[in-house]
């Protein structure tokens, strides 16, 4: 924040002033005493004012802490929809619950890892038939595989002459 030792308490609340909608004009005479001064004077004083790089620090800070507070932060957002989801399911409106749990999801990124689980399976079962289609053109089974089989069920291979 500015420091406020390089501005006065009038003066702060000249930029508090400011970010809550006042014009210039009507917040330096709120901020300051305008008594005998004419209002081309009170114009100037404040414009003067709002040009101050102390005054344009704190008035973008203090606008800054009003924008991150208007903004409802994710874990705010994902409580105040669990908490609609009980209420929706205790009418049993399962239509509403449904959306709901919908929004619940897509928020906390079910959908993403549910797609992404999809599109590995996909790939998997792709390869798996590719390799398969590989293999038809290659026998069933190999010599080697064939004398080992019938090594394994205890017989013994040809002698050959």
């Amino acid at each position: 924040m500015a420091e406020m030792g390089d501005l006065t308490e009038r003066q702060r609340e000249f930029a508090r002033l400011i970010v809550s909608g006042k014009r210039q004009t009507a917040a330096y005479r709120k901020a300051f005493d305008c008594n005998g001064k004419s209002e081309a004077a009170v114009r100037s004083d404040a414009s003067r004012l709002a040009r101050n790089a102390n005054i344009v620090k704190l008035i973008a800070e203090l606008r800054g802490q009003a924008d991150s507070a208007a903004v409802m932060t994710w874990e705010r957002r994902m409580a105040l929809l669990s908490e609609q989801a009980e209420k929706v399911a205790k009418k049993e409106n399962w239509s509403g619950l449904i959306k709901i749990v919908d929004m619940l999801n897509k928020m906390d990124g079910t959908y993403e890892t549910k797609k992404r689980e999809a599109e590995l399976e996909k790939a998997a079962k792709e390869e798996k038939r590719k390799k398969a289609a590989e293999g038809e053109d290659r026998p069933a089974m190999t010599i080697g595989k064939i004398v080992k089989t019938l090594q394994d069920k205890g017989c013994r291979p040809p002698v050959r002459p």
